[in-house]
């Protein structure tokens, strides 16, 4: 697939796979409901992918989705690391977790949890001095409104199950990802 690179590790125990596609700039519109989104598809332990393919499947220990961000672009990314035999149906895994939320409206009790999650992970982020002042120099280093804070707080708050789904219709498109694999290599 012209899609995805592999990388030849012989004798390797396991893989690890890095997937990956251009994503919103923190100063789109969508970016702060999106980062919602990205938290349920893969950004905490609740996650789809943490449930399906390292507590319903048990391809793997750990997987994550997160966003990367530089000056000019930002980037989707998912990390893990698989027995070499999973490589394949792991990858599936991702594009069906991608396809149900293009599909299915999240249930409102799951994403009641994960709002309630992020809430408390952001009130936890800015419990200092400290904290906040590096919250701020992140703030104007990044060039973002003086509104950020409050914006992101009612992004998290204010979404909406339909939201949810439009979404990831817009911005999780398996058909965008690239990936590379480096491990043995299975026939």
């Amino acid at each position: 697939v012209d899609s995805q690179r592999f990388i030849e590790k012989k004798g390797a125990c396991q893989s690890a796979i890095s997937l990956g596609m251009p994503t919103l700039m923190r100063n789109h519109p969508d970016f702060l409901k999106f980062q919602v989104v990205l938290a349920l598809f893969g950004g905490y332990f609740g996650s789809r992918l943490v449930s399906n393919v390292r507590e319903d499947k048990g391809y793997t220990y750990h997987i994550s989705a997160d966003m990367t961000h530089y000056p000019f672009s930002s980037f989707l990314l998912i990390h893990t690391e698989c027995d070499n035999e999973y490589v394949r149906p792991l990858i599936e895994q991702v594009h069906y977790e991608m396809d149900r939320l293009h599909t299915e409206l999240v249930d409102t009790k799951e994403l009641g949890k994960l709002k309630n999650y992020m809430l408390g992970e952001s009130c936890r982020s800015y419990e200092s001095a400290f904290s906040i002042a590096d919250a701020w120099m992140f703030a104007f280093t990044s060039g973002m409104e003086d509104d950020y804070f409050i914006r992101s707080f009612e992004a998290i708050q204010s979404i909406t199950v339909e939201e949810v789904r439009e979404l990831a219709q817009k911005y999780l498109r398996k058909e965008s990802l690239k990936g590379v694999v480096a491990g043995e290599k299975l026939l």
